[in-house]
């Protein structure tokens, strides 16, 4: 079962949601699901939201195919972004491919590409990172009580 917690959320904080993910093919739905329920309230259009599912599993299936190891997931809410990070102990970074109509695979990271505003992969000391960002229309501030 995947662990969530979350870190920052001070006032004029970037909100940052943590997630695991384990190297199951049932997490890439998982995960979707998980990213929105944290963006339920953030106001997207029915294109961001679907165009965020499509990120989210993408990168995620990505991660699970080619790293063998728990997966950390973070999702970032910044005022007109939106940021989803993978990070895992490999270093091979993402290729981005030109599939022909007839491969069977290579096209995940080529939607990455096509849909997020800016996407990456960043090494760490134990290993990589791969993220997108997604630009937004301005996401709702949570409340102080």
């Amino acid at each position: 079962m995947a662990e969530t917690s979350e870190i920052g959320g001070a006032r004029g904080d970037t909100p940052t949601l943590r997630r695991s993910v384990m190297p199951d093919l049932r997490e890439p739905a998982a995960t979707r699901s998980w990213v929105d329920e944290q963006l339920g309230t953030a106001g997207l259009s029915e294109h961001e939201s679907a165009t965020v599912r499509l990120l989210t599993s993408e990168l995620v299936t990505n991660g699970i195919e080619h790293a063998a190891n728990p997966l950390e997931l973070r999702l970032l809410l910044r005022d007109t972004q939106i940021r989803l990070e993978l990070f895992d102990g490999t270093s091979s970074v993402p290729v981005l491919r030109d599939p022909t109509p007839t491969d069977l695979d290579g096209r995940g990271v080529l939607l990455i590409d096509r849909l997020a505003s800016r996407w990456g992969a960043d090494d760490t000391p134990s290993g990589k990172v791969v993220w997108w960002e997604l630009d937004c229309a301005p996401l709702p501030r949570s409340q102080e009580t």
